[in-house]
């Protein structure tokens, strides 16, 4: 496969049964890809990044084993464990690990231990280093992400989308910022109001960020609009977390070969530089507007074949939608209607300014707060097992979040805790809700056997 200088592609060329890819800037071949016959990179040269016939060689089942100076392992499930480097004499590991469901929780480097909270509904919804939390995430859908807030839930960043998936404006300490994409939805230009460029990105081919004007202004979005943590270098899209050192998927494609790749760890079908995978499932050509609504807006959780169990676990009401590419993929989308509108309220909210950027601001940190609560120990224990709020109809996580949304967005009493805690209290349904900022779910809510007299003991 040759690209031209405009990155679009010109021809494939296939000898004894490899590919070859070429990348072409000015006539020079600035990137060259060699592959084996089920679509593994085996040989890498990049003038980008410095790297001069690099190989790879991989195990049963498309697993890497080796590439350049890095050995790679997998669990029993096929998913990346390990990462081993050795250079000028010295090793270095860095381990990952997984949920049961292949959420990728924990990522341990040399120097740092990066791990991640999720919700009931997949979406990684914090981010910690070396135990503490650096970033929260309030997200529309599994690839829409709303906003990013510090440890104590205040606004960080707010994101405006168009027509694409990645924002096209976010607002940040008071200022309004635009970002320019290229096709794939990657990040190339952030200006402010003025028009003033503030930072400017580059990607190789597959990702790999290879310039960098302001590293310290910092977004969350990376390659083809994925969520890049610069700690770990990975993207994550969905479901699964994208490496653009290799090219590769770390864990195996979760709907397996309705994916459409014969290569389950294989990233768009080979082609980084005309497709997309927004979902981490199945690749799209390029950023077609009505297929990419197709997953982000026929369910603001995709499940895609995940079981009965999860779902219900997450506490919403599945339904079944065709969307072309996805049902032609055999995938299924999990539709989530009554939580995906209060996030586009929210998400339209947010284009408004003065006191009312304010107030959606609260709305959007109570929001967050009824997700993160829901999503942990209180709803096992306070509505399943001792059945608190069966009078006010909650069964459902779901319906637990918006409930606890509800009372912090109106609450009859509020006070402050010790412990940076702080606490809201519902004469009408008895509920106390307990926000606490070093949680690991966020906090809990209940209905107190004593009432408002437990509110009024908290200290």
């Amino acid at each position: 496969m040759t690209f031209g200088s405009g990155g679009k592609k010109q021809d494939l060329t296939l000898r004894g049964g490899k590919k070859q890819d070429l990348t072409l800037r000015g006539g020079a071949v600035v990137e060259s890809y060699g592959y084996d016959a089920n679509g593994n990179r085996t040989s890498h040269s990049s003038l980008l990044r410095g790297i001069a016939n690099q190989t790879a060689s991989y195990v049963a089942g498309d697993q890497l084993a080796q590439s350049g100076n890095a050995v790679y392992s997998y669990d029993a499930n096929g998913r990346l464990s390990q990462k081993t480097i050795t250079e000028n004499g010295e090793t270095t590991a860095t381990q990952y690990q997984y949920s049961s469901t292949g959420r990728l929780l924990a990522v341990t480097t040399a120097d740092k231990a990066i791990t991640y909270r999720h919700n009931a509904l997949g979406q990684r919804v914090a981010k910690l280093v070396d135990g503490v939390v650096t970033e929260k995430y309030l997200w529309q859908n599994l690839t829409t992400l709303l906003a990013v807030y510090d440890a104590n839930n205040n606004v960080k960043q707010r994101f405006e989308y168009g027509l694409s998936h990645t924002p096209v404006s976010f607002s940040q300490a008071g200022q309004r910022y635009y970002i320019q994409t290229d096709h794939l939805g990657s990040p190339r230009v952030i200006s402010n109001a003025t028009g003033s460029v503030i930072k400017t990105l580059s990607y190789d081919s597959y990702g790999n960020v290879i310039s960098d004007s302001n590293p310290d202004f910092s977004i969350p979005f990376g390659f083809a609009g994925g969520l890049y943590d610069a700690d770990t270098g990975l993207v994550r899209f969905g479901y699964r977390d994208y490496d653009p050192q290799t090219g590769r998927w770390t864990a195996r494609d979760p709907i397996g070969f309705a994916g459409g790749d014969t290569n389950l760890y294989g990233y768009v079908l080979g082609d980084p530089v005309n497709f997309i995978d927004p979902s981490g499932l199945f690749a799209l050509p390029q950023i077609p507007q009505g297929v990419v609504n197709a997953v982000t807006d026929f369910g603001d959780a995709i499940s895609f074949g995940l079981t009965d169990k999860i779902r219900d676990a997450m506490g919403t009401n599945s339904g079944v939608d065709k969307c072309s590419s996805a049902y032609a993929s055999g995938a299924f989308v999990a539709n989530f209607v009554d939580l995906k509108r209060g996030a586009v309220s929210g998400a339209r909210a947010l284009t408004k300014g003065g006191a009312r950027n304010s107030a959606n601001a609260a709305r959007l940190r109570a929001q967050l707060t009824g997700q993160e609560i829901a999503g942990g120990h209180a709803f096992e224990k306070h509505v399943l097992r001792q059945g608190e709020f069966a009078g006010l109809g909650i069964r459902t996580r779901k319906q637990f979040a918006r409930h606890i949304e509800g009372v912090v967005n109106h609450p009859t009493a509020t006070k402050q805790l010790s412990g940076g805690r702080t606490a809201y209290w519902d004469n009408a349904s008895s509920t106390v809700v307990i926000r606490n900022p070093r949680a690991g779910d966020g906090g809990t809510a209940f209905q107190p056997a004593n009432g408002r007299a437990y509110f009024d003991g908290l200290r």
